[in-house]
């Protein structure tokens, strides 16, 4: 059986900025439910790190026994469905778009707009520290 992912933003936090790149701390919150289950999962609370920039666009998590997840993404492309959550962080921090339709043609005109190339690939990295500027 599947799952329902539900993300709630939370709010951010602006840590640095260079050559109109922005890097913030961004606060949201995920509940997990099983399809079908009608119970009401609750909300665990979580951090990303997120760099908004049209040539180095990244979401970075937290690890538990440290250092990140560092995701490269695409905005506007065609992204990986296991990284959908991690796109909403993303546009919602940046450009403060919730939803509903991140993955449109619209979406790809809305980046196209703003400078992104729509090829970038997206790449999985771990990291001990994170160092953007």
């Amino acid at each position: 059986m599947g799952q329902c992912v539900e993300l709630r933003y939370d709010g951010q936090a602006e840590l640095d900025r260079s050559r109109g790149e922005y890097y913030y701390e961004t606060a949201y919150s995920l509940r997990v439910v099983s399809m079908g289950d009608t119970s009401t999962a609750p909300f665990q609370r979580h951090t990303a790190r997120v760099l908004c920039s049209a040539t180095r666009p990244t979401v970075a998590t937290p690890l538990d026994e440290g250092g990140y997840v560092v995701w490269s993404l695409n905005p506007g492309g065609t992204p990986a469905s296991f990284l959908e959550e991690t796109y909403k962080i993303y546009w919602v921090t940046c450009h403060d778009i919730a939803g509903p339709d991140f993955f449109s043609e619209e979406m790809s005109a809305f980046a196209r707009e703003r400078g992104y190339p729509l090829d970038l690939e997206e790449v999985r990295d771990e990291r001990e520290t994170l160092d953007f500027f």
